[in-house]
């Protein structure tokens, strides 16, 4: 019987690309402090990743809230290319799909995500990516939650659920999931495993 087996986006297949973090880089073309970048940032991201913005409209709220002016598109490229692929949780995934069912349920932006895709050169063909941008909400919220079950139509008892945000991994489990928090790749086939999941 095939498993269900939900991955999250960020944080386990698009891993960070960088050591020196995007807010500092942000605040150094800007000639503004890093707490002021992450306000200006944070004050829009909930909007942007449900879809409520976009990401001109995001860049035309942040930089007015900084008092300056720069070019959007230089600044999509700081923030897209942040992300790099995680080729064993990658390969992984792949080799989960031949004997189950895989979802992937992300805090996302629709531009990012694509952009990603093209610049990875992966297939998530068969593999249904449901984000925060579709559901107008993110986890850790519980209606984001119940939304995907409802897109999937699946009950979460039927589900296993991997994240990397501790945060997410316990509203999942209050909610019947049996979600693991993902560390790195061999911690989470050693989860599977005793699941006996296949791959």
């Amino acid at each position: 019987m095939k498993k269900v087996i939900i991955f999250d986006w960020g944080g386990i297949l698009a891993v960070p690309s960088r050591k020196k973090h995007t807010f500092d880089i942000l605040a150094e073309k800007l000639g503004v402090s890093h707490d002021k970048v992450m306000q200006a940032f944070n004050n829009g991201f909930q909007d942007l990743r449900c879809g409520r913005l976009n990401v001109s409209q995001f860049w035309d709220n942040f930089l007015f809230d900084l008092r300056k002016e720069y070019d959007k598109k230089k600044l999509t490229k700081i923030l897209f290319d942040e992300r790099k692929l995680s080729k064993p949780a990658y390969n992984l995934l792949l080799k989960l799909k031949k004997k189950n069912k895989i979802y992937i349920f992300s805090n996302n932006i629709e531009e990012w995500h694509r952009y990603l895709v093209r610049k990875f050169k992966i297939n998530l063909k068969g593999i249904p990516f449901i984000a925060s941008y579709h559901l107008n909400c993110a986890k850790p919220e519980l209606k984001a939650f119940r939304l995907f079950l409802k897109r999937i139509k699946k009950k979460a008892k039927e589900c296993i659920f991997i994240d990397d945000k501790k945060g997410n991994v316990k509203i999942a489990q209050k909610l019947g999931f049996d979600a693991i928090y993902f560390e790195n790749v061999r911690q989470l086939k050693s989860e599977l495993r005793k699941r006996d999941i296949e791959f």
